[in-house]
């Protein structure tokens, strides 16, 4: 399986820079999802990895050979790259089945009778669909659709699979079974996989590694545990997670240098680091995961529930803090009347600070003065 590289790749058009300045090395076998708001480039990156769009500047490799140099001046053809590429609407032939849909670009290529059927076949029961090859697109489910483009794209064996948002016409409960389909898939091919979404559950459950872009800039690439747990800025730590981390800005004065006094008009906190504080604390911000703000009978500090959501495995609290909003993930069937008074605290060493450009600093604990 291929090794790809994206050196200094930018895309405009006319004035409008889609992608800026990006690099990106995608390991042998690595699932990679891109992700970001709408508008933030990944589509156009994925089509600059397949060829179907060319970059201003900058240079893509794959498996070493450079398949475009704005530099050099090369350009090699989508069909010369060696990826198979899966579209969000499925595109099949309404007019041939299961079976000819597969066959097809394996009847391009000049492929033996037999061997087109030996391929057919194999993918048939790798996707799970042996029962259908002679059904039309028109008498299968949407799930059924996109397994039969999936069989059709790797029916080729292209050395990298790229996919833009694939799963976006499914239902919910169809994702999660076609989420499960996908990892498998991965795992038995050994293929590179590059996939597009702007849903965070799909790239953190899929990937090894997500790539988050927002205007057309590299925010953070890292493993999705990475991303969610340490991530390189306020973009990212709002961005990932549902609901969304507690985000508060403080002003801050050292007590030494892994210690120091953070304070809010709604609150005061001691806050203890892992590593050395930044230099620069007149403006810092705070961040906390709703898992990691703890409902407790001792200590903390009170707070209002402005809205109680349970929902059978977790509950979600919305608290009111002054002018603060907190939100509270409860695992289990709980429940808090609205505008009754409870208490949290903040979970120990899962505090996260960032510095005054909103640059992730460092992580540690804290308690309410």
């Amino acid at each position: 399986m291929p090794h790809i590289e994206l050196r200094n790749i930018t895309k405009k058009f006319g004035d409008f820079v889609a992608v800026d300045n990006l690099s990106l090395d995608i390991k042998d076998g690595d699932f990679i999802t891109l992700l970001g708001p709408s508008g933030c480039g990944k589509t156009t990156t994925l089509r600059q990895i397949a060829g179907l769009e060319m970059p201003t500047s900058g240079e893509i490799l794959i498996d070493d050979k450079v398949v475009f140099s704005s530099e050099k001046a090369i350009d090699v053809a989508p069909k010369d790259r060696g990826v198979g590429f899966l579209f969000q609407n499925y595109a099949l032939w309404p007019h041939m089945t299961v079976y000819r849909n597969i066959a097809f670009g394996l009847e391009n290529l000049k492929w033996k009778k037999q061997d087109v059927d030996k391929r057919v076949k194999e993918l048939l029961k790798l996707l799970k669909i042996e029962e259908f090859p002679d059904r039309y697109p028109a008498e299968l489910s949407g799930g059924q659709q996109q397994r039969v483009a999936i069989a059709r794209t790797l029916a080729t064996n292209p050395r990298v699979l790229l996919m833009d948002e694939p799963l976006s016409n499914l239902d919910a409960k169809l994702r999660m079974e076609m989420r499960a389909e996908l990892k498998r898939l991965h795992h038995e091919t050994g293929a590179t996989f590059v996939y597009v979404t702007h849903d965070q559950l799909e790239a953190m459950t899929l990937a090894t590694k997500i790539c988050l872009l927002d205007k057309g800039y590299l925010q953070q690439y890292d493993p999705p545990l990475t991303v969610y747990n340490r991530p390189a800025n306020t973009f990212v730590a709002d961005f990932v997670g549902n609901p969304t981390m507690n985000i508060i800005k403080f002003s801050g004065k050292r007590k030494d240098d892994h210690t120091a006094i953070l304070s809010h008009k709604s609150m005061t906190l001691e806050y203890a680091s892992k590593d050395v504080l930044p230099a620069d604390l007149s403006e810092v911000t705070i961040g906390v995961r709703p898992e990691n703000v703890l409902v407790t009978e001792h200590g903390g500090i009170k707070v209002k529930v402005d809205t109680s959501l349970p929902s059978g495995m977790e509950t979600i609290l919305n608290l009111k803090l002054d002018d603060v909003m907190l939100s509270c993930v409860m695992i289990g069937s709980v429940d808090y009347p609205s505008d009754s008074l409870i208490s949290v605290l903040f979970k120990d060493e899962s505090v996260l600070m960032f510095d005054k450009a909103g640059k992730f600093a460092t992580s540690g604990s804290v308690k309410f003065i």
